[in-house]
């Protein structure tokens, strides 16, 4: 069974022939990025419809703009950026931040009540809990841990600095540590050493 030329090809590779015109290899490199992509939407809108929106206007855009793309930085963190930019478009169409701020009633809500309960209760709890951070905390916990993104990838995505993108990141594992404290044992703070030596 023949094997797709491209499937192990490296995303600079798939860009420069997608940027050369080449359908099938566009087609790879957007698809190895789409979960990620709405992935990252859906924690940023807390919705999936308005989720699934924001992504494909993205890609739209994305593919618009795909010879333009200089490589100044990698093509996921660039998309990413484009997904960013199309969720304020969302948010600004449907008049909804979902933000919640600090001690608010949405955000003590998610404080889990009794004795720690299973896996899944856990993660439910911290679903709740990082839904109702402010959308740039949320938006930047997402990349740093789920995406690893280095600080300067997220402040390429989010158009801020690198010193707003740490601070972004220390003030969502902040809230994140109060809201999930019964789930916690003393010595599992969210906010590790050595994860915050890299870059």
């Amino acid at each position: 069974m023949p094997t797709d030329p491209f499937l192990h090809a490296h995303d600079e590779e798939l860009l420069t022939r997608a940027r050369s015109g080449d359908v099938d290899a566009e087609n790879l490199l957007f698809s190895r990025h789409l979960e990620a992509a709405y992935a990252f939407a859906r924690r940023t809108l807390n919705a999936a419809p308005d989720a699934e929106d924001a992504v494909g206007e993205a890609l739209l855009k994305a593919h618009n703009a795909l010879r333009a793309f200089r490589g100044e930085c990698t093509f996921r963190t660039w998309l990413f950026g484009i997904v960013a930019r199309c969720a304020v478009d969302v948010l600004r169409a449907r008049g909804s931040r979902h933000e919640a701020p600090e001690g608010s009633p949405a955000e003590r809500r998610c404080a889990p009540e009794g004795d720690p309960g299973s896996s899944a209760e856990i993660g439910e709890a911290l679903d709740h809990a990082l839904a109702a951070l402010p959308q740039r905390a949320r938006q930047a916990i997402h990349l740093r841990v789920r995406q690893e993104l280095s600080y300067r990838e997220i402040a390429i995505v989010l158009q801020i600095s690198e010193e707003a993108a740490r601070a972004a990141v220390f003030d969502a594992r902040r809230r994140l540590e109060k809201l999930l404290a019964r789930f916690l044992e003393p010595a599992e703070a969210l906010s590790p050493k050595a994860e915050e030596r890299r870059p």
